[in-house]
Formats: structure tokens, C-alpha cells, sequence
């Protein structure tokens, strides 16, 4: 009798976020085993490769969920079962703007949109002097240094790790309220 026995170990590891379309997917497998590799769960029209511990996938479909089909065929030519892998391609930085109040006290209001992985961090850049990354909020206290600032911009970085062009920050216009 052949394919009697215990199964061969199989392990794929495959990153669940990503911000580019080419990602590394890791593999254990026996020595000589082969591998399809799919976004197809029936595999059609998908190659049998060698199986090795890093393998490169390309993406060519949007942003989003996607899910990797895996399988394996031992050296008996016994097929493994599907190994399913879900993923999360972000490749756009987040997007948003940023308001500078100076009453009653000097804070920004920042309004920031990702739409796949979510906004995580965000950077005030003051007069060309970068701080640090802090975890996103939508509302922050400046301290005086910073608002009284020439020029100040802000960074936003989703989970993915995209990070946005600096936004400059605007100072709300008051217009005069003229009573007739």
C-alpha cells in the first residue's frame, strides 16, 4: 500500500498585511515536495513549482482582502489539502488635513482617511523639524513652541506602513460678522 502513513508536515506562512503588491510567502515541506500557489481556490491553470522556503507572489488585483490557496504534492504524488491565507493588500497612503485652532487654547484638528488598513500614526513637522510618530488622534494640544511655528505640516501613517506626503496645517479664516 502507498500514501500509508503520517502526513508530511507542511507549514506556510504568509504575511497578513502588506503595502506592496510583492510579498514573500515562507514554506516547510519535505525535501522534493511541489507547490500551486493560487487566488483561485480550484487552482485553475496553476503550475506545479518546487517547493522552497521563500517563495515570491505578485498581486495584480487591488487593494483589499485577498486570500492565497496553497497545496502540496508529496514525492508519491499525494496531494496535500488546500492551505487557505488571508491577506490584506494596502498600497495608498492615508489621506486628510489638519486645523490649526488658536482659542482657547493651541490645538490641530486632524481629519485622516484610510480605506483599507486604517489610520495609525501621525508626525507634526515644525518648521522643517520632524517629531516623533505618535498613535493617531483626532484632536491634539500643541505645545506653545509648535503653534507658534511658521510653518507647520503633519505625516499620517496607516497600519500598513504607507506614509503621506506632509500636509500643511491651515488656520481657520474668521470672517467679520457684519449686522445691518
Amino acid at each position: 500500500m502507498s500514501g500509508v502513513g503520517p502526513a508530511p508536515a507542511y507549514t506556510v506562512d504568509v504575511p497578513a498585511l502588506a503595502n506592496t503588491s510583492a510579498i514573500t510567502i515562507a514554506l516547510a515541506a519535505p525535501a522534493g515536495s511541489m507547490v500551486q500557489i493560487s487566488e483561485d481556490p480550484f487552482f485553475g491553470a496553476t503550475n506545479w513549482i518546487a517547493a522552497a522556503p521563500l517563495i515570491g507572489w505578485q498581486f495584480d488585483q487591488n487593494d483589499g482582502e485577498h486570500t492565497l490557496y496553497l497545496r502540496f504534492r508529496d514525492t508519491a504524488a499525494i496531494d496535500s489539502p488546500p492551505f487557505a491565507r488571508a491577506l490584506l493588500l494596502d498600497r495608498a497612503a492615508p489621506t486628510g488635513r489638519a486645523t490649526l485652532h488658536e482659542k482657547p487654547s493651541p490645538e490641530l484638528e486632524i481629519q485622516a482617511h484610510d480605506a483599507v488598513s486604517g489610520v495609525d500614526a501621525m508626525q507634526i513637522i515644525s518648521d522643517g523639524s520632524a517629531g516623533a510618530w505618535q498613535p493617531y488622534e483626532s484632536s491634539l494640544p500643541l505645545t506653545q513652541a509648535i503653534a507658534t511655528a511658521d510653518h507647520i505640516q503633519i505625516r499620517l501613517r496607516d497600519t500598513a506602513g504607507n506614509v503621506s506626503q506632509p500636509l500643511s496645517v491651515a488656520s481657520p479664516i474668521y470672517l467679520p460678522i457684519v449686522i445691518r
